[in-house]
């Protein structure tokens, strides 16, 4: 069986085709639902549960130096060529040492560069 003729779109906004209604299906009232009795059912309290932690707004209204790392600081992600992140990964295991604070001491040396306060400072600053 063929499909049936599209009309153009042109046609259509010119009014010279008309769009046949598409055929439904006939449609059946649906079936009444037997009467039940309502059901009676004991209604629980359920006790709230305690936090497993605190809120991240909670972090912003500590004092500075307070708190972990994580809600203390910012996270700034840092995009490295593969040559870059291996050469980095490789000093930060033969200095034993992690590539965060590997970056911090480049982050310090650049501050200081620029005549900058340094991270130490900045933490003291923070603190006060």
């Amino acid at each position: 069986m063929s499909k049936p003729h599209r009309p153009n779109l042109k046609d259509l906004i010119a009014g010279n085709v008309s769009t046949p209604a598409p055929e439904l299906p006939p449609v059946e009232p649906p079936a009444p639902a037997p009467e039940t009795p309502p059901a009676t059912a004991e209604v629980v309290q359920l006790q709230p549960q305690p936090q497993e932690r605190a809120p991240r707004r909670a972090a912003a209204t500590k004092k500075a130096g307070q708190g972990t790392l994580r809600e203390r600081a910012r996270q700034q992600s840092v995009y490295l060529e593969e040559a870059v992140y291996e050469q980095l990964r490789e000093l930060s295991f033969h200095e034993r040492k992690p590539m965060h604070g590997l970056i911090l001491e480049g982050l310090d040396l650049l501050f200081k560069k620029r005549g900058l306060k340094s991270l130490a400072q900045l933490a003291k600053d923070a603190n006060a």
